[in-house]
């Protein structure tokens, strides 16, 4: 599900890189406000999408715990219970009558229901069991701190979270609807801005960037990344021109002047063609690697560089 939509926000993100750097690239007329608008618009769809998903994960796995605590209270109470009416023929009788296969959820409900009817017939032991105080009716306490009141309240818990699962997975379903929907938004855009790039942009490094931006989810991780060109016309800007085969985003990092250590640039730039900003100019070695959703690409071979003042 994620995996195509990823693929569109990413392509998006492209599109706007290169808005940012062609100044006349305006497909369906929009500015790069607009389409910033767009792009976190579905981000933000993305957003209550993962958390819908995790509170039916998390209401699931809830609900489990839950009705597993009822189990296991079951078994421990049933057993609690031969134990205590050993002598009591009648007694042991409804006791060994329960249900004690409770592998799906509706034996463990229909033992716990049949074990609190039964539990509630049942006549306190004789001496030296101890007579409760105040009014009655009394119930027999299995064990210390396991009173009917106790065990009846993890059934009603059970019962409860269970009852909220239907309406986690409405909501569920309908941010999964608003996904779907962005998504064709986004496809929409893309597929319209690469084909008016095209037509607009015959030859050039705009035709370049555009065309570079992958039209298809990645099967692969990219191939190793490379340096065809960098811009130092002097100064700290310099604009670095890149390939690698399927990738969908970049990182740049390089080595100044005295340093023999590689630091990142630009920890992630959507288009081939990168602006950066180094702290120092003089002598620079620069490497490049492609990542996509598959994965991440081979550094591209060292290049050098000398940035003017």
């Amino acid at each position: 599900m994620l995996e195509s939509f990823d693929f569109e926000l990413g392509r998006t993100a492209s599109f706007l890189a290169a808005m940012n750097q062609i100044a006349t690239f305006r497909p369906d007329g929009r500015t790069p406000g607009n389409v910033t608008l767009i792009y976190s618009t579905a981000d933000g769809v993305r957003t209550a999408y993962v958390g819908a998903g995790v509170a039916v994960t998390q209401t699931s796995g809830a609900v489990d715990e839950a009705w597993r605590q009822v189990h296991l209270a079951s078994v421990s109470v049933t057993a609690a219970l031969r134990s205590l009416y050993r002598k009591d023929p009648a007694s042991l009788r409804m006791i060994d009558s329960l249900p004690t296969q409770d592998q799906s959820r509706d034996e463990i409900k229909k033992r716990a229901d049949l074990l609190a009817a039964t539990w509630a017939k049942l006549p306190l032991p004789p001496p030296p069991y101890p007579v409760p105080g105040g009014p009655g009716p009394h119930y027999v306490e299995p064990y210390a701190g396991m009173t009917m009141l106790v065990f009846l309240g993890l059934v009603g818990s059970a019962k409860s979270l269970e009852s909220a699962v239907p309406t986690v997975g409405t909501e569920y379903e309908k941010q999964e609807g608003l996904l779907h929907e962005q998504e064709s938004v986004l496809r929409d855009f893309n597929v319209a801005a690469r084909a008016q790039g095209m037509a607009q942009f015959t030859d050039g490094w705009e035709r370049e960037v555009i065309e570079a931006i992958p039209t298809e989810p990645p099967a692969l991780p990219p191939a190793k990344g490379e340096i065809t060109d960098v811009e130092a016309p002097g100064g700290p800007l310099i604009q670095v021109r890149v390939t690698s085969a399927r990738a969908s985003k970049f990182r740049l990092e390089g080595k100044g002047p005295g340093s023999a250590v590689f630091v990142v640039l630009v920890e992630s730039w959507p288009t081939v063609r990168i602006p950066c900003t180094l702290p120092a100019v003089g002598a620079w070695t620069l490497r490049v690697r492609g990542e996509n959703a598959k994965g991440e690409g081979e550094w591209s071979d060292e290049f050098e560089v000398t940035v003017p003042a």
